[in-house]
């Protein structure tokens, strides 16, 4: 459950990363 979490977590700062670049 740890391990989702952390591979969750990753997918969400490369879609925030992906976000910011398309408002940019």
């Amino acid at each position: 459950m740890k391990r989702f979490s952390e591979f969750y977590e990753k997918v969400y700062m490369l879609n925030e990363k992906v976000y910011i670049a398309m408002v940019d």
